[in-house]
């Protein structure tokens, strides 16, 4: 039987946690590295909990503790050390010695193939177990020693896929996926697969090492292995399908687990630290046997751009069910056709490459230096034609920021703030700095796209009040831009926001260090600028500011999925908790109690 362990995979979904991570990029893990004597070092070994058998082969990593005051740490990200000539890890007995680190507060955590994610001190092992975590105080020219992390048996899932009939499909990629929230709290209904495993000539798909926490189980046909090159006047067909890949893509649908179209209850499996479910069955379902083509044109409408060869994709336009995307190029004066599609929704979309202007110093490069063009397409009954998706020149949209109360025509201490417009596909345009003035000017845009108006880098006791492009509320809905507007974004900032200050405690009374602690507001949720996090200090103090006034819950979760607080269902669990109002200006003190973990 064919197996896999999704825990290498696990990474892309690991992103999430709710505090930002820093690689081991600084640290020199090679065995005999000869240690800065500025610099600190852990020691300690890797065991299996109940057993206390060492655990060889264990990659670490190090997160440094976010900022009393919420701010993120310097660099972010969430990746493991990836095997290579470079990388220290465990020994045969477990032991392992990380060198050269940069003094500081940090969480550790280690993983392995067939174990579940541990965090130094965490009650509870995977990503949700790591809230509880210890932290490790490095200081320079010091060694701290005899580290010890428990590692626990991921858990294991089994089944067989089966077509309709009841017969073995043999090939068939099973994905195990998780849906979940980013920090600007985005839902991605389907995350990227934590794992992927291939069905052996009887159907059998098994998975190891899976972190505790819900799944769900899709049997995907694989991508058709066609792949249209262009030619000069005409398109190329190269064929690097297999047989089976082909048979599959043709015949069968996405279907989840228990062989349903949709998530449904039950599709909705719970993993056990250590646990085994065996027998996870289910057929997948056929496609519809007719099959359409969209046919069409890709055009540059920007001034003095000639008919040319594009890439382009077209996917479902259900953005959550992420399953990979082929790119296929147009001929050469840019008509297409698609491969045939089953009835449904789906999206055409495109890109070219757009100069912009480099960022000053000190500027992030733009998120996506490339121009888009899409447009959805309704596939019933018949093949859809004529069907034409144009790139428009970006545009510029100007605006003007003001502080509530303040005449004075300088605006001081907006040095770092910047207007951002974020869109979760497409072109996300560089940052846009606030001129002495109040102007901005946010460049290359994209006409077509939906953005969210962002604010960043305002100063800690300032909120934002009022955003308004025209008569549209920007803090109740995107940024739609059709074109060059005369209009321009207005945005209100109110200078003396709330404060809450406080400690957090445990069941026992017992101050909770380093753990984070969440602002919610209690009615306009999808106000996701009103959502604040910071992290409790050493003595289990926090503090807010710069809250907008309103009705607000404050909690801390013990053991809780990252970013989970974005989810409306997870929070109704706590309708009970107390409402805090905050008013302009005021300052509040209170002590919050740490929520335990829920019986497993």
């Amino acid at each position: 039987m064919r197996s896999g362990n999704p825990l290498r995979t696990m990474v892309s979904a690991s992103k999430l946690l709710a505090v930002s991570v820093l690689l081991l990029s600084n640290a020199q893990l090679l065995h005999g590295q000869e240690q800065d004597p500025l610099k600190s070092a852990i020691e300690g070994r890797v065991l299996q909990a109940g057993s206390n058998e060492p655990v060889s082969g264990a990659q670490f990593i190090l997160s440094p503790v976010p900022a009393f005051d919420g701010s993120p740490p310097s660099s972010s990200g969430y990746r493991p050390l990836l095997n290579g000539p470079n990388v220290f890890v465990s020994n045969r007995d477990g032991r392992f010695v990380l060198r050269n680190i940069d003094p500081g507060i940090y969480f550790l955590a280690a993983i392995s193939e067939g174990f579940a994610m541990q965090c130094f001190g965490a009650k509870r092992p995977g990503i949700s177990g790591c809230g509880t975590s210890s932290v490790l105080k490095l200081e320079a020219g010091h060694t701290t020693t005899d580290v010890e992390i428990h590692m626990t048996r991921g858990g294991v899932i089994t089944g067989r896929i089966m077509d309709p009939g009841g017969q073995p499909l043999t090939g068939m990629p099973v994905d195990l996926r998780r849906s979940g929230y980013d920090a600007t709290g985005r839902k991605s209904y389907l995350t990227a697969p934590i794992g992927t495993v291939v069905t052996n000539d009887r159907g059998e798909y098994r998975m190891f090492g899976i972190d505790p926490g819900r799944y769900y189980i899709l049997a995907r046909p694989p991508l058709s292995g066609t792949i249209l090159a262009v030619q000069p006047g005409a398109l190329r067909v190269t064929d690097t399908a297999t047989e089976t890949t082909v048979a599959l893509a043709s015949t069968y649908a996405l279907t989840f687990y228990p062989g349903v179209a949709e998530i449904v209850p039950d599709s909705v499996i719970e993993i056990q630290p250590g646990s085994e479910l065996n027998g996870l069955n289910f057929s997948v379902q056929r496609l519809p046997p007719s099959k359409y083509r969209i046919r069409g044109r890709i055009v540059d409408s920007r001034p003095g751009q000639p008919p040319r060869s594009f890439g382009y994709s077209i996917t479902p336009s259900d953005e959550g069910i992420s399953v990979g995307v082929r790119i296929y190029y147009t001929a050469a004066d840019g008509t297409f056709e698609s491969p045939p599609l089953a009835p449904g929704s789906y999206r055409v979309r495109a890109e070219i490459s757009s100069p912009v202007a480099r960022p000053q110093p000190g500027e992030p490069p733009p998120i996506f230096p490339t121009l888009y063009a899409s447009t959805s397409v309704e596939v019933v009954s018949a093949d859809v034609e004529g069907v034409v998706v144009a790139f428009s020149p970006p545009v510029s949209i100007g605006g003007r920021l003001r502080i509530e109360g303040r005449d004075t025509p300088a605006l001081s201490g907006l040095d770092n703030t910047r207007v951002r417009l974020r869109t979760s596909g497409g072109n996300s345009p560089q940052p846009a700095p606030i001129k002495p003035d109040g102007m901005f000017s946010i460049e290359n845009a994209s006409v077509g796209n939906a953005y969210d108006v962002t604010l960043t880098g305002l100063p800690p006791d300032m909120y934002v009040k009022e955003v308004r492009y025209g008569e549209i509320d920007l803090l109740a809905e995107p940024l739609r831009i059709s074109g060059q507007s005369p209009v321009s974004i207005n945005i209100v900032i109110g200078a003396n926001g709330g404060r809450v200050d406080g400690v957090l405690r445990d069941e026992l009374k017992t101050l909770s260090a380093y753990t984070q602690i969440v602002l919610i507001p209690d009615l306009h949720r999808e106000r996701r600028d009103l959502y604040k996090a910071v992290t409790s200090d050493a003595t289990g103090r926090f503090a807010f500011r710069g809250i907008s006034p309103g009705d607000y819950k404050i909690f801390a979760w013990e053991d809780m999925d990252p970013y989970a607080y974005f989810d409306d269902d997870f929070l109704s669990q706590f309708d009970s908790f107390s409402v805090v109002h905050i008013s302009e200006s005021e300052q509040r003190t209170l002590d919050v109690k740490l929520i335990q973990s829920r019986p497993k």
